[in-house]
Protein backbone atom coordinates (compact mmCIF):
# COMPACT_ATOMS: atom_id res chain seq x y z
CA UNK A 1 0.00 0.00 0.00
CA UNK A 2 2.92 2.37 0.18
CA UNK A 3 3.91 4.64 3.25
CA UNK A 4 1.85 7.73 4.07
CA UNK A 5 3.63 9.83 2.31
CA UNK A 6 3.57 8.35 -0.87
CA UNK A 7 -0.37 7.66 -0.59
CA UNK A 8 -0.44 11.95 0.05
CA UNK A 9 1.59 12.49 -3.21
CA UNK A 10 -0.66 10.29 -5.17
CA UNK A 11 -3.96 12.18 -3.93
CA UNK A 12 -1.89 15.45 -4.36
CA UNK A 13 -2.33 15.60 -7.97
CA UNK A 14 -4.63 16.77 -11.16
CA UNK A 15 -4.62 15.59 -14.41
CA UNK A 16 -6.88 16.38 -17.86
CA UNK A 17 -7.46 12.67 -19.07
CA UNK A 18 -7.90 11.79 -23.07
CA UNK A 19 -11.47 12.14 -23.83
CA UNK A 20 -11.32 8.81 -24.87
CA UNK A 21 -10.79 7.00 -21.92
CA UNK A 22 -14.17 8.69 -20.43
CA UNK A 23 -15.49 5.69 -20.87
CA UNK A 24 -13.46 3.05 -18.86
CA UNK A 25 -13.30 5.42 -15.49
CA UNK A 26 -15.36 3.88 -13.22
CA UNK A 27 -17.97 6.78 -12.62
CA UNK A 28 -18.43 6.49 -16.27
CA UNK A 29 -18.93 2.65 -15.88
CA UNK A 30 -21.41 2.91 -12.67
CA UNK A 31 -23.72 5.72 -14.62
CA UNK A 32 -23.61 2.73 -17.44
CA UNK A 33 -24.85 0.10 -15.37
CA UNK A 34 -27.51 2.41 -13.29
CA UNK A 35 -28.41 2.96 -16.80
CA UNK A 36 -28.88 -0.87 -17.88
CA UNK A 37 -30.70 -1.74 -14.35
CA UNK A 38 -33.15 1.73 -15.23
CA UNK A 39 -33.87 -0.16 -18.92
CA UNK A 40 -34.67 -3.33 -17.19
CA UNK A 41 -36.57 -2.69 -14.15
CA UNK A 42 -38.62 0.48 -16.11
CA UNK A 43 -41.47 -2.37 -15.84
CA UNK A 44 -41.45 -3.37 -12.61
CA UNK A 45 -42.99 -0.79 -10.14
CA UNK A 46 -41.95 0.37 -7.89
CA UNK A 47 -38.08 -0.36 -7.87
CA UNK A 48 -34.84 1.00 -5.85
CA UNK A 49 -31.49 2.17 -7.25
CA UNK A 50 -28.31 3.39 -5.28
CA UNK A 51 -25.98 5.08 -7.34
CA UNK A 52 -22.72 6.43 -5.99
CA UNK A 53 -19.88 8.47 -7.43
CA UNK A 54 -16.30 8.60 -6.46
CA UNK A 55 -15.04 12.17 -7.89
CA UNK A 56 -14.72 14.95 -7.25
CA UNK A 57 -12.32 12.46 -4.70
CA UNK A 58 -8.64 13.10 -4.72
CA UNK A 59 -6.29 13.17 -7.49
CA UNK A 60 -8.46 15.17 -9.57
CA UNK A 61 -8.77 13.23 -12.86
CA UNK A 62 -11.21 13.81 -15.48
CA UNK A 63 -11.39 13.82 -19.24
CA UNK A 64 -10.06 16.75 -20.62
CA UNK A 65 -13.00 18.34 -22.31
CA UNK A 66 -14.36 18.84 -18.24
CA UNK A 67 -10.81 20.60 -17.53
CA UNK A 68 -11.47 22.89 -20.92
CA UNK A 69 -14.41 24.20 -19.13
CA UNK A 70 -12.34 25.90 -16.36
CA UNK A 71 -9.71 28.62 -16.89
CA UNK A 72 -7.25 28.66 -14.04
CA UNK A 73 -5.88 32.39 -14.61
CA UNK A 74 -9.48 33.51 -14.24
CA UNK A 75 -10.78 31.08 -10.47
CA UNK A 76 -11.08 33.34 -7.84
CA UNK A 77 -8.90 32.33 -5.00
CA UNK A 78 -10.63 32.18 -1.16
CA UNK A 79 -9.90 35.39 1.05
CA UNK A 80 -8.42 33.44 3.41
CA UNK A 81 -5.97 31.21 1.60
CA UNK A 82 -3.06 29.97 3.33
CA UNK A 83 0.44 28.10 1.96
CA UNK A 84 -0.54 25.70 5.18
CA UNK A 85 -3.14 25.30 8.21
CA UNK A 86 -2.80 28.15 10.63
CA UNK A 87 -4.10 28.76 14.01
CA UNK A 88 -5.06 27.14 17.01
CA UNK A 89 -8.30 26.00 16.40
CA UNK A 90 -8.84 21.95 16.84
CA UNK A 91 -10.67 22.22 13.30
CA UNK A 92 -6.99 22.56 11.69
CA UNK A 93 -5.06 19.43 10.98
CA UNK A 94 -2.65 18.48 8.70
CA UNK A 95 -4.90 17.49 5.70
CA UNK A 96 -4.62 13.98 3.84
CA UNK A 97 -5.53 15.60 0.07
CA UNK A 98 -3.92 18.04 -1.40
CA UNK A 99 -0.59 19.78 -0.76
CA UNK A 100 -0.05 17.80 1.81
CA UNK A 101 3.74 17.66 0.93
CA UNK A 102 4.08 21.12 -0.81
CA UNK A 103 2.98 24.64 -0.43
CA UNK A 104 -0.05 26.06 -2.14
CA UNK A 105 1.08 28.57 -4.04
CA UNK A 106 -1.92 30.75 -5.86
CA UNK A 107 -0.99 29.75 -9.17
CA UNK A 108 -1.16 25.88 -7.73
CA UNK A 109 -4.53 26.83 -5.98
CA UNK A 110 -5.89 28.02 -8.99
CA UNK A 111 -4.59 25.16 -10.89
CA UNK A 112 -6.33 22.67 -8.14
CA UNK A 113 -9.66 24.29 -7.98
CA UNK A 114 -9.99 24.24 -11.92
CA UNK A 115 -9.22 20.36 -11.59
CA UNK A 116 -11.67 19.99 -8.89
CA UNK A 117 -14.73 22.12 -10.60
CA UNK A 118 -13.51 19.69 -13.67
CA UNK A 119 -14.46 16.63 -11.60
CA UNK A 120 -17.66 18.08 -10.45
CA UNK A 121 -18.50 18.79 -14.20
CA UNK A 122 -17.68 14.96 -15.27
CA UNK A 123 -19.55 13.83 -12.58
CA UNK A 124 -22.30 16.22 -13.30
CA UNK A 125 -22.30 14.90 -17.15
CA UNK A 126 -22.57 11.36 -15.64
CA UNK A 127 -25.81 12.16 -13.39
CA UNK A 128 -27.49 13.73 -16.53
CA UNK A 129 -27.07 10.32 -18.48
CA UNK A 130 -28.97 8.76 -15.53
CA UNK A 131 -32.01 11.52 -15.72
CA UNK A 132 -32.11 11.16 -19.18
CA UNK A 133 -32.41 7.30 -19.11
CA UNK A 134 -35.20 7.83 -16.70
CA UNK A 135 -37.05 10.65 -19.16
CA UNK A 136 -36.45 7.63 -21.97
CA UNK A 137 -38.00 4.94 -19.82
CA UNK A 138 -41.05 7.19 -18.94
CA UNK A 139 -40.20 7.03 -15.17
CA UNK A 140 -39.16 10.61 -14.70
CA UNK A 141 -42.59 12.16 -13.39
CA UNK A 142 -43.08 8.64 -11.35
CA UNK A 143 -39.93 8.89 -9.67
CA UNK A 144 -38.24 10.56 -6.18
CA UNK A 145 -34.42 11.42 -6.99
CA UNK A 146 -32.38 12.37 -4.05
CA UNK A 147 -28.79 13.56 -4.76
CA UNK A 148 -26.50 14.12 -1.65
CA UNK A 149 -22.56 14.59 -1.54
CA UNK A 150 -21.05 12.70 1.64
CA UNK A 151 -18.86 15.82 2.82
CA UNK A 152 -18.17 19.44 1.78
CA UNK A 153 -14.60 19.86 0.99
CA UNK A 154 -11.63 22.88 1.92
CA UNK A 155 -10.49 24.92 -1.27
CA UNK A 156 -7.56 26.20 0.38
CA UNK A 157 -9.55 28.35 3.18
CA UNK A 158 -7.59 28.77 6.34
CA UNK A 159 -5.08 26.53 4.04
CA UNK A 160 -6.87 23.54 4.24
CA UNK A 161 -6.76 21.11 1.11
CA UNK A 162 -9.43 18.00 2.23
CA UNK A 163 -12.13 17.35 4.62
CA UNK A 164 -12.95 16.21 7.93
CA UNK A 165 -13.15 19.77 10.10
CA UNK A 166 -15.91 21.20 11.68
CA UNK A 167 -15.79 24.40 9.88
CA UNK A 168 -18.42 25.33 7.45
CA UNK A 169 -16.85 24.11 4.18
CA UNK A 170 -16.43 20.79 5.22
CA UNK A 171 -20.31 20.24 7.23
CA UNK A 172 -22.03 21.70 4.46
CA UNK A 173 -22.79 19.25 1.32
CA UNK A 174 -25.07 19.28 -1.78
CA UNK A 175 -28.26 17.98 -1.34
CA UNK A 176 -31.19 17.93 -4.05
CA UNK A 177 -34.84 16.41 -3.73
CA UNK A 178 -37.04 15.86 -6.33
CA UNK A 179 -40.23 14.09 -6.42
CA UNK A 180 -43.56 14.24 -8.62
CA UNK A 181 -45.96 16.81 -7.84
CA UNK A 182 -43.12 19.37 -6.75
CA UNK A 183 -41.94 22.14 -7.96
CA UNK A 184 -38.61 22.36 -9.86
CA UNK A 185 -35.87 24.77 -9.17
CA UNK A 186 -36.31 26.06 -5.59
CA UNK A 187 -34.09 26.83 -2.96
CA UNK A 188 -34.41 26.06 0.47
CA UNK A 189 -33.31 28.11 3.15
CA UNK A 190 -33.58 25.79 6.03
CA UNK A 191 -31.03 24.18 7.64
CA UNK A 192 -31.41 20.07 7.27
CA UNK A 193 -29.31 17.02 7.92
CA UNK A 194 -28.55 13.71 6.32
CA UNK A 195 -31.08 12.38 9.28
CA UNK A 196 -33.86 13.70 7.27
CA UNK A 197 -33.77 11.89 4.43
CA UNK A 198 -34.94 8.27 5.49
CA UNK A 199 -38.10 10.11 6.33
CA UNK A 200 -38.33 12.27 3.75
CA UNK A 201 -37.56 9.06 1.19
CA UNK A 202 -40.55 6.93 3.12
CA UNK A 203 -43.26 9.66 3.25
CA UNK A 204 -43.06 10.78 -0.33
CA UNK A 205 -43.15 7.09 -1.33
CA UNK A 206 -46.32 6.01 0.99
CA UNK A 207 -43.98 3.61 2.88
CA UNK A 208 -44.85 3.22 6.42
CA UNK A 209 -42.65 5.37 8.87
CA UNK A 210 -40.46 3.55 11.61
CA UNK A 211 -40.96 4.90 15.09
CA UNK A 212 -38.08 6.07 17.21
CA UNK A 213 -36.68 8.00 14.37
CA UNK A 214 -34.24 11.26 14.69
CA UNK A 215 -34.45 12.74 11.52
CA UNK A 216 -37.33 14.84 9.96
CA UNK A 217 -39.42 14.41 6.77
CA UNK A 218 -38.46 17.10 4.50
CA UNK A 219 -41.45 16.96 2.70
CA UNK A 220 -43.35 20.02 4.05
CA UNK A 221 -40.23 21.85 2.99
CA UNK A 222 -40.42 20.63 -0.84
CA UNK A 223 -43.47 22.23 -0.96
CA UNK A 224 -43.26 25.39 0.82
CA UNK A 225 -39.11 26.42 0.83
CA UNK A 226 -39.95 29.22 3.57
CA UNK A 227 -42.11 27.10 5.57
CA UNK A 228 -40.92 27.29 9.28
CA UNK A 229 -38.51 25.13 10.76
CA UNK A 230 -36.87 24.80 14.42
CA UNK A 231 -34.54 22.14 13.84
CA UNK A 232 -30.59 22.42 13.76
CA UNK A 233 -28.40 20.24 11.96
CA UNK A 234 -25.42 18.37 13.96
CA UNK A 235 -22.16 17.33 12.60
CA UNK A 236 -19.34 15.28 14.70
CA UNK A 237 -16.04 14.84 14.81
CA UNK A 238 -13.70 11.81 16.63
CA UNK A 239 -10.63 12.89 17.41
CA UNK A 240 -7.81 10.81 19.21
CA UNK A 241 -10.98 8.87 21.10
CA UNK A 242 -13.38 12.29 22.13
CA UNK A 243 -15.83 13.00 20.10
CA UNK A 244 -16.40 17.20 18.99
CA UNK A 245 -19.78 18.61 17.97
CA UNK A 246 -21.12 21.40 15.86
CA UNK A 247 -24.06 22.52 15.78
CA UNK A 248 -25.64 24.54 13.10
CA UNK A 249 -28.65 26.82 12.36
CA UNK A 250 -29.29 29.64 9.77
CA UNK A 251 -27.26 32.24 10.81
CA UNK A 252 -24.48 30.52 13.92
CA UNK A 253 -22.34 27.48 14.04
CA UNK A 254 -21.04 26.82 17.55
CA UNK A 255 -18.42 24.02 18.43
CA UNK A 256 -17.54 22.08 21.51
CA UNK A 257 -14.19 20.35 21.58
CA UNK A 258 -13.02 17.74 24.61
CA UNK A 259 -11.16 20.15 27.00
CA UNK A 260 -13.32 23.47 27.03
CA UNK A 261 -12.18 24.88 23.51
CA UNK A 262 -15.52 26.15 21.73
CA UNK A 263 -15.69 27.95 18.34
CA UNK A 264 -18.93 30.04 17.54
CA UNK A 265 -19.42 31.55 13.94
CA UNK A 266 -21.70 34.34 12.86
CA UNK A 267 -21.89 33.86 9.12
CA UNK A 268 -24.06 37.34 8.94
CA UNK A 269 -21.11 39.21 10.53
CA UNK A 270 -18.12 37.26 11.37
CA UNK A 271 -18.00 35.55 7.96
CA UNK A 272 -18.56 37.88 5.86
CA UNK A 273 -15.39 38.13 4.54
CA UNK A 274 -14.77 34.39 5.14
CA UNK A 275 -12.58 35.33 8.21
CA UNK A 276 -14.21 33.71 11.32
CA UNK A 277 -13.62 34.08 14.56
CA UNK A 278 -13.38 31.64 17.70
CA UNK A 279 -14.27 31.81 21.46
Amino acid sequence: MGTERERQANSDRWQALPDEQETATPDYRNASRAVELIERFKGRQPFFLALGFAKPHTPFLAPKKYFDLYRPSEIPLPSNLAPKPTGDSPSIRANWDLFSVRDATPELARQAIAAYYASISFIDAQLGRVLAALDNAGLRQNTIIAFFGDNGWHLGEWGIWGKTTLFEPSCRVPMIVSAPGMAAGQTCPRTVEFLDLYPTLVELAGVPRREGLEGASLAPLLGKPAAGWDRPAYSFLERKGSLAVSLRDERYRYTEWPGGFSELFDYQTDCASRSCRSV
